[in-house]
């Protein structure tokens, strides 16, 4: 299917690893401009390389820590810049801190909720400008979580700030939707990526029987849904959350189908 994204610019935050990276470089291969930042060179130098052996050499990698408003402006500014516009963002960037709630400092709660939800303010309404002085017409896209439908214990920031992040989107889509800026949320399962992957190697099993799929995700299961939905494929669609979760959702015991097929 031609989703008709040639030539169209796209921005990431944390798009040099995970989640972000899957898109990134299917981004690319739609044949888009790609703009992504991080807070850490060495990753973006190592994905920059990626990127140049697969033969896409137009590509801006920006360090920045979405935490600093001023880092995330000079980040779209860098990227309009380079490539004059900006028609598809990620809200993408995230980190959490998995600790009881008595013993969560408050520069710990401040540095997630930053990271989280005020860098999806801070980047949402910059690049809604940004798409409204080119005429209007875009989409954002932000990731929220399965701890926004089930919070978590024991990881209480984590699941406050993605609780939020839906909200915000909701209110983000009709306040937007006049100038034809398409909002919408994610919900990714139990990914391996960098930041949980300690997690998922001692528990696969447990995690695993979560999900009706049997297994724990992987970032390029989640690309080719989000991809499209931020296609002119999906014209109609904004102010939801996509669940891209392998079915961990679906019922309360997802593990049946795989537990009455051992039995024979």
């Amino acid at each position: 299917m031609d989703l008709q994204l040639r030539g169209k610019v796209v921005g990431i935050t944390g798009g040099a690893t995970g989640i972000g990276r899957a898109c990134a470089l299917s981004y690319l291969h739609e044949g888009c401009q790609l703009a992504v930042c991080g807070r850490t060179q060495s990753k973006l130098d190592t994905f920059a390389a990626e990127c140049a052996a697969l033969g896409y050499t137009d590509v801006l990698c920006h360090v920045a820590d979405v935490a600093d408003p001023a880092q995330l402006e000079d980040f779209v500014s860098a990227a309009v810049r380079r490539f004059g516009r900006l028609d598809i963002w990620y809200n993408n960037a995230g980190v959490g801190v998995l600790k009881p709630f008595l013993e969560i400092s408050l520069e710990e709660w401040d540095m997630v909720m930053d990271i989280n939800l005020r860098a999806t303010f801070v980047g949402s309404k910059l690049v809604a400008r940004q798409m409204m002085s080119q005429g209007g017409g875009g989409v954002i896209v932000n990731a929220a979580s399965f701890t926004s439908v089930i919070p978590v214990a024991g990881h209480g920031p984590y699941s406050v700030s993605k609780w939020g992040i839906n909200g915000f989107t909701r209110v983000l889509a009709a306040e937007l939707a006049c100038y034809n800026i398409r909002v919408f949320s994610f919900i990714p399962g139990m990914i391996e990526t960098d930041i949980n992957r300690s997690r998922v190697a001692v528990n696969r099993e447990y995690y695993a029987k979560q999900a009706a799929m049997n297994r724990v995700g992987e970032p390029d299961d989640l690309a080719p849904t989000l991809v499209m939905l931020t296609s002119d494929r999906a014209p109609y669609f904004t102010g939801g959350c996509v669940e891209i979760s392998g079915g961990k959702f679906c019922v309360q015991n997802p593990h049946y189908s795989w537990e009455v097929a051992s039995k024979g």
